[in-house]
């Protein structure tokens, strides 16, 4: 899942760090008849090495992930507003504009870029899907 991914990754600057991830190991559970999911007469596949052998039914039940304030949709909205003053907006400020842009750009491609050095690929890399912990 992205919860095990993301608390596995290791840490970048740039990607939401993962606190904590609260468990329910479902392995305990009464099935219909009476049975639990853990009982099996071959007590070689209790001690097994391979996790998938038992019946293990995990369930994440809360995570708990840095706040995030806005998105990167939030920041295009404020951009096209500052923009759409026009003759209103100083020089400076559209400078400024532009490189809090190629900030964000250079801070997704260094996200993007240790993901990739991992082996992780992510395909649906959009405008919601990028947060930040300040609305500035």
């Amino acid at each position: 899942s992205e919860v095990e991914l993301l608390k596995n990754v290791g840490y970048h600057m740039h990607i939401i760090e993962v606190h904590a991830v609260g468990i329910e190991d479902d392995t305990n559970n009464k099935n219909d008849d009476g049975t639990t999911n853990n009982e099996d007469t071959n007590d070689n596949n209790r001690n097994s090495a391979n996790p998938t052998d038992n019946q293990h039914n995990i369930q994440i039940k809360f995570v708990i992930l840095d706040q995030l304030r806005c998105t990167l949709k939030n920041k295009l909205y404020k951009w096209r507003e500052a923009k759409g003053l026009g003759v209103f907006i100083t020089t400076k400020a559209l400078k400024d504009l532009w490189l809090e842009r190629m900030v964000i750009l250079r801070q997704v491609a260094s996200a993007l870029e240790f993901l990739h050095s991992k082996g992780i690929v992510r395909r649906d890399v959009t405008c919601e899907n990028v947060g930040y912990d300040s609305d500035d």
